[in-house]
């Protein structure tokens, strides 16, 4: 008869092992983003697909707001010919 990792831990007088948080690895029940948003475009990206042209338009905007953010770093990083 085999005991469990859990049990051995227990007759050690140790703590058994507490379950990992989150969703396991691999676990297929995510559900997708709608098509329009950054994170929709992403998945086409991890699937290898053509992006429509929603997901397009969302990581357009994302960049937009993205380098309104951190154009002057970005400028600078340039200036002194290497990144900061």
């Amino acid at each position: 008869m085999s005991a469990s990792y859990d049990d051995v831990m227990v007759s050690l007088g140790l703590e058994p092992s507490r379950p990992k948080r989150g969703r396991p690895t691999g676990s297929k029940n995510k559900v997708p983003s709608p098509c329009g948003t950054y994170a929709a475009y992403m998945q086409h990206k991890v699937r290898r697909e053509q992006a429509c042209e929603a997901c397009l338009e969302a990581k357009r905007q994302y960049y937009r707001v993205w380098y309104a953010k951190n154009g002057d770093r970005i400028r600078a990083s340039r200036r002194k010919g290497g990144a900061s």
